[in-house]
């Protein structure tokens, strides 16, 4: 009897001792010049469920305590192409290293812009001079109604 309870209590911490240890990722995200890119949103997605982090000042990010499975990351930034790639942890790695994520830079180019037209007040000397046609009014209103 003392050995089958022996026996199941080391089976139990066995499998406690399994289930705390923590299974982490760990990347660097650059561009294609080598640079490290700055605040880029790395998504780690398994299923429905998804887990959001931000790169550091070094482009590293981390996802701590996941889950052993293939798992898609998607990696964007402002000015740069979004990046999704499919990966496999196994359950006897503890510790996932990515090698560094490359970045490509996306390219957008704006057209002219023109800005026109006239000032809606005027400062002459000591009188200020508004345009009445900037001001809509009800058809009918009385120079009072501007003011």
């Amino acid at each position: 009897m003392k050995k089958h309870l022996f026996l199941a209590l080391i089976l139990l911490v066995n499998y406690a001792a399994y289930a705390q240890t923590s299974r982490d990722i760990k990347g660097i995200v650059r561009d294609s010049t080598g640079t490290s890119v700055i605040a880029a949103t790395v998504k780690y997605i398994v299923g429905f469920d998804t887990v959001f982090t931000r790169t550091d000042i070094d482009g590293g990010f981390t996802f701590k305590g996941v889950k052993s499975s293939t798992f898609l990351l998607t990696v964007s930034s402002l000015g740069y192409q979004t990046l999704n790639k499919r990966f496999l942890y196994k359950d006897a790695e503890t510790s996932l290293a990515l090698d560094p994520i490359i970045l490509r830079q996306q390219n957008r180019m704006l057209n002219e812009v023109v800005i026109s037209g006239t000032p809606g007040v005027t400062i002459k000397e000591d009188t200020i001079v508004y345009r009445a046609a900037d001001y809509p009014l009800r058809e009918n209103a009385l120079a009072e109604d501007l003011l």
